[in-house]
């Protein structure tokens, strides 16, 4: 009896750190909350600096969704970042799943979570993105890398919250 308790703690535990945390966003509905700022885009050994513009909108209290833009210099503005994006909270850090990221001189998509630390909620706005934290997982070749800090442009002042 007592390994069987044993083994349901320590079952308990390890879902428990997989478990996803309950995000709470306010306020909503709103948006769309918008981001941009310069990053470093890299996918397979070639680095590109480009604009990122994320339009963050808050659906509900529990949800938000975001898409996504890169634009600039050659090749930027080829670079296709398709889809709609659930912005989540693991219980450990914040992301977008569900973005394409297309680089097109490159081999692959990437389409893992782009994790992401906020800024925090007082102030103006910022998303921090950084390698390997932030990296994009890729369908073949390396992961899509995104370093810079994205600030909120509109609406300013922004009032969107995260609550992991």
């Amino acid at each position: 009896m007592k390994k069987f308790a044993t083994l349901a703690a320590v079952t308990a535990a390890l879902v428990g750190v997989q478990a996803a945390s309950a995000a709470t966003f306010a306020p909503a509905p709103s948006g769309p909350h918008v981001f941009a700022g310069s990053v470093q885009v890299k996918k397979d050994g070639l680095t590109y600096t480009c604009t990122l513009t994320v339009n963050a909108n808050v659906t509900s209290a529990s949800t938000a969704t975001a898409t996504a833009s890169l634009s600039g210099g050659f090749p930027c503005a080829l670079i296709s970042v398709t889809g709609t994006g659930n912005i989540t909270h693991d219980g450990t850090n914040w992301g977008i799943s569900g973005l394409t990221i297309d680089p097109p001189i490159s081999s692959g998509l990437c389409t893992g979570r782009i994790k992401f630390v906020w800024g925090g909620n007082t102030g103006t706005r910022t998303i921090g993105l950084s390698t390997p934290f932030s990296d994009s997982s890729a369908t073949s070749g390396n992961p899509c890398t995104l370093v810079g800090t994205l600030t909120n442009t509109s609406p300013v002042p922004n009032t969107i919250t995260l609550t992991p």
